[in-house]
């Protein structure tokens, strides 16, 4: 690893070059050799680290972020941390917009990094004048000097196919990786990961995971019934999804507890998608899919620490409910809170 025995000037140098971990206990059944990128050793625990820091480059060298800008972001799962991180260490003011179902631990924690954060409410369309989408478009032209980050990435696609943990796994295996195994609510992050490591080897199987009540095929994703669907933040139609070879779905409870047997037999602290990525290689590895040869390579993106209830935990789906059972009335009065 490239990261030991170095100096640093702040913890942004520590983005990338994350470890690739042997499983030695929980694949032992099974047949070929199996390695976990752990995206958790980035600063934010979370992968998203890569693109947060690359989108905010990009903006500087092209002019569009200045010294003593604002920089504006939508956030439904993690990127916010991702981004507001990123801009407290480049000293840039930065506001989180947020679905009202994020935690109150999660928006202390943004407003720790300094953060301001809106809360609008979770059940209101696109197209409402107080939906996160039109509330930050709003901030926008109201802050001066702020940057509104979108976060489908569509434009930045192909430079991120280098930016992506692929080019990292390519060479920490020698070019042996037969199987690439990530969560589909990688969003665009997958989708280059999977594009450069096709580009080296078209003959590598990329595997999708996803929840049963998540509807995917290979032209949408979109957003089921389910509370946390690992594929809603790609949204709209991803035609580079065909490079994905198959998907595979786990169920959201088997998961959670996948992600507590990899600390108790390896001793990796991951979270909840971590855990969907190690199930789907469980219930291929039973189902004999695996032959003697085959280097297979999970992606685990992200540490427990922000779904300590939920991986550690009984009571985040009970919480889940109590939420969901809101009176709308109650959250209209505050459709987004300062």
């Amino acid at each position: 690893m490239e990261h030991k025995n170095q100096v640093f000037d702040n913890v942004l140098h520590l983005v990338e070059e994350t470890p690739l971990i042997k499983l030695n206990k929980i694949t032992s059944q099974f047949n070929g050799e199996f390695y976990v990128k752990v995206e958790a050793f980035n600063p934010s625990n979370s992968s998203k680290d890569r693109i947060a820091l690359y989108i905010l480059e990009q903006a500087e060298k092209q002019g569009h972020l200045k010294p003593n800008n604002t920089v504006i972001v939508t956030s439904f799962g993690d990127s916010g941390f991702n981004i507001a991180k990123v801009s407290l260490i480049k000293s840039y003011d930065c506001v989180v917009v947020v679905s009202s179902r994020f935690s109150k631990s999660k928006i202390n924690l943004l407003k720790t990094m300094g953060a301001r954060v809106y809360v609008c409410a979770a059940h209101l369309s696109l197209n409402h004048p107080k939906s996160y989408y039109n509330v930050a478009k709003q901030l926008q032209i109201e802050i001066k000097d702020s940057m509104l980050i979108n976060e489908s990435l569509e434009a930045l696609n192909i430079d991120l196919q280098y930016k992506s943990s692929g080019p990292e796994i390519w060479k920490q295996t020698a070019g042996k990786i037969t199987h690439l195994v990530m969560c589909s609510w990688f969003g665009e992050a997958m989708i280059n990961t999977a594009m450069y490591l096709k580009a080296q080897n078209p003959n590598i199987n990329i595997l999708g995971v996803d929840v049963f009540s998540s509807v995917i095929n290979k032209t949408k994703i979109s957003k089921a019934h389910e509370d946390y669907t690992f594929a809603k933040t790609i949204g709209k139609n991803v035609t580079a999804l065909e490079i994905i070879d198959e998907f595979v779905n786990v169920a959201a409870q088997d998961s959670t507890q996948t992600a507590k047997c990899i600390l108790e037999t390896e001793g990796l602290y991951v979270g909840h998608t971590s855990g969907a990525a190690m199930q789907a290689v469980l219930q291929l590895g039973k189902a004999g899919r695996f032959s003697k040869t085959d280097v297979v390579v999970a992606i685990f993106p992200d540490q427990s620490t922000r779904y300590i209830n939920r991986v550690s935990g009984d009571t985040w789906r009970e919480d889940q409910r109590y939420l969901m059972s809101m009176n709308r009335e109650t959250i209209e009065k505050n459709q987004y809170i300062k």
